[in-house]
Order: structure tokens, then C-alpha cells, then sequence
């Protein structure tokens, strides 16, 4: 794989290698491994996704999916660009992943996503139902704000329930966990 000729805006301000090594949550680090299949719970053009498909090698998968077509056909360019091999985009909301099978997860990474669709707790139960026993997943959400789509302290504790809390945290602007099934 190559790196990136084009540096979106975003790197710039939090470069993905930047995140994995030097974050406090260092999920990505902890927890993806080399052969492991990953999905991507609203993944964009990638940029989170380029780096779990390095961690989980050639002998592993990533199923990147999105509900925004053309972050999904950036996504494919700039996978194509690479030669990366690893990576399946879905066009396709995340509270409903029927290509998923069940327990075939063992990560599911959902970085500010259930934020981003009406249906919270159906896509935590997407989440729920397509990690593996063994399987874990990290979710972070915005803070709430004016947004009327935005996942409030209620449904946040709602989500949690639903999982084993391996590891949580907020800061100003976010909260998330690492969540394993109970």
C-alpha cells in the first residue's frame, strides 16, 4: 500500500497515524490485529479506514460502510489508488446492514456515527448483532447540541446497557466507549 498523494483537510488537523499512536482512547492500536474483520460503521472517504485495513493486513477485512455515496466512491478511488485489497465499501445506512452476517464482527469501529442517523438504537443493535462473541466495538458521539438527531444523555445510556462496558470516557466535545457483549 502507498501512502496518500492528496492530504485531506481533516489529516491535517489529526492525522490518522497521529491518532492511532498518540490518542488516549488508542482503540485501533489495542485492539485491531492482523487478520481480524473490522466493519467500519460509517466510514466516509476513509479516514480511519485506510489505517485499520494496514493493521488487519492482507489476511484481514474491513467492511466500510456509509450512507454518503460520493464518500463511498471517494473511498473506492482512493482504495483503488492504493491497491488496497481489503476493504469492501457499502453504500448503505448503518441501523440497517443486512450484508452483515451475524457474530461475524470481531471489531466494529463507530467513530461519531450514531449521531449522524434518526434510528440510534437500531444501529447499536447492528452493532450488537454483528460482533462476535469474543468481538469488540468502540462508539463515540458528539456531545448533544441543537441538532435534533443528536443521541442524548438518555439514549447514550440506553446504548450502554445494552453492551459490557469495557472502557469509557468524555471529553468537551464527545463521548465514547469500548463495549463488548454482556
Amino acid at each position: 500500500m502507498q501512502p496518500d498523494r492528496k492530504v485531506p483537510a481533516r489529516a491535517l488537523l489529526l492525522p490518522p497515524r497521529r491518532w492511532i499512536e498518540g490518542s488516549a482512547m488508542r482503540f485501533i492500536r489495542e485492539y485491531v490485529r492482523n487478520g481480524m474483520t473490522v466493519l467500519d460503521m460509517g466510514s466516509g472517504p476513509g479516514f480511519f479506514t485506510i489505517e485499520i485495513a494496514r493493521r488487519v493486513g492482507p489476511k484481514g477485512l474491513v467492511y466500510a460502510v456509509d450512507a454518503d455515496e460520493n464518500s463511498v466512491n471517494l473511498l473506492k478511488r482512493r482504495i483503488e489508488g492504493q491497491s488496497i485489497n481489503n476493504i469492501i465499501p457499502m453504500l448503505a445506512s448503518v441501523d440497517k446492514m443486512d450484508f452483515i452476517n451475524d457474530k461475524s464482527m470481531d471489531v466494529v469501529f463507530s467513530n461519531k456515527t450514531l449521531c449522524c442517523v434518526r434510528r440510534h438504537l437500531d444501529a447499536a443493535r447492528e452493532i450488537k448483532r454483528a460482533l462476535k462473541h469474543e468481538g469488540v466495538a468502540y462508539v463515540s458521539i458528539s456531545r448533544p447540541a441543537l441538532d435534533t438527531i443528536s443521541v442524548n444523555s438518555t439514549e447514550w445510556a440506553t446504548i450502554l446497557s445494552m453492551f459490557r462496558i469495557v472502557k469509557q470516557g468524555a471529553s468537551l466535545m464527545s463521548r465514547w466507549a469500548i463495549l463488548a457483549l454482556p
